[in-house]
C-alpha cells in the first residue's frame, strides 16, 4: 500500500478543497495511506469541510486510510464544531500520524490468509419444486416482419434469425430493430 503526505497551507475553501479531493480521488484508485498536514493551514470554510467529508467517504469506498497531522487544540475545536472531529484520526505531528497509519496497515490480514468473518457457511439447496419455480420466467413474445418477404415472425430475444419462408438472415437488436445482412455476390 502506498502512502502520501499532503501539506496544506492558506485557506481551505472550494478551490483548495476541490484540488485536494481530486488528487486523493486519482491516487486512491488503489488503496493508499494519506496523511494531511494542517499545521500551515490558516483557516477553513464550510465548503472546505464538505470536501474533507467527501475525502472520508472516498477513503472508506477504496479501503484507503486518512489521518490528519499538525492538529492543534484550536483545530480540534474547529473540526468538532463542524462535526468532523471523529472522521479522521488527529495527531500533533506527521510522525505520529505516519506511525498510526502504518500500525493500521500491519494489523490487516495478508491477502493469502483467511478472514474469520468469511468462514464457509452451509448453503441451503432448495427443494425440486422451488427449483422448478425459480427457473421459470416470463418470456415476452414479440413480432417482427421479415425484411425480404414480409412474413410475420415471433421473437423473444435479440440475436440472429432466419426467416422460415424465404431463408433470409437478419439480426434483431435489443430495441427490436431489424438489420439485414448484405450478401456478397
Amino acid at each position: 500500500m502506498k502512502s502520501l503526505l499532503i501539506h496544506l497551507s492558506g485557506h481551505l475553501s472550494a478551490e483548495l478543497g476541490s484540488d485536494l479531493y481530486l488528487r486523493i480521488k486519482d491516487a486512491s484508485l488503489a488503496p493508499h495511506l494519506f496523511c494531511i498536514e494542517l499545521s500551515s493551514l490558516d483557516s477553513v470554510d464550510e465548503v472546505g469541510i464538505e470536501y474533507l467529508k467527501k475525502i472520508s467517504s472516498r477513503a472508506k469506498e477504496t479501503g484507503s486510510k486518512v489521518a490528519l497531522s499538525g492538529v492543534s487544540e484550536e483545530w480540534k475545536k474547529v473540526l468538532e464544531e463542524f462535526g468532523i472531529g471523529s472522521l479522521f484520526p488527529s495527531f500533533g505531528n506527521s510522525a505520529e500520524a505516519k506511525q498510526d497509519l502504518e500500525k493500521n496497515l500491519i494489523t490487516e490480514l495478508p491477502a493469502n490468509q483467511a478472514r474469520p468473518d468469511l468462514e464457509e457457511k452451509p448453503v441451503l439447496v432448495p427443494s425440486s419444486e422451488e427449483t422448478e419455480i425459480s427457473l421459470e420466467r416470463e418470456v415476452e413474445i414479440k413480432t417482427v416482419f421479415c425484411p425480404e418477404c414480409g412474413q410475420t415472425l415471433k421473437w423473444s430475444r435479440p440475436g440472429n434469425y432466419k426467416c422460415p419462408s424465404c431463408s433470409s438472415k437478419f439480426l434483431i437488436n435489443p430495441k427490436g430493430w431489424v438489420s439485414v445482412y448484405e450478401r456478397l455476390i
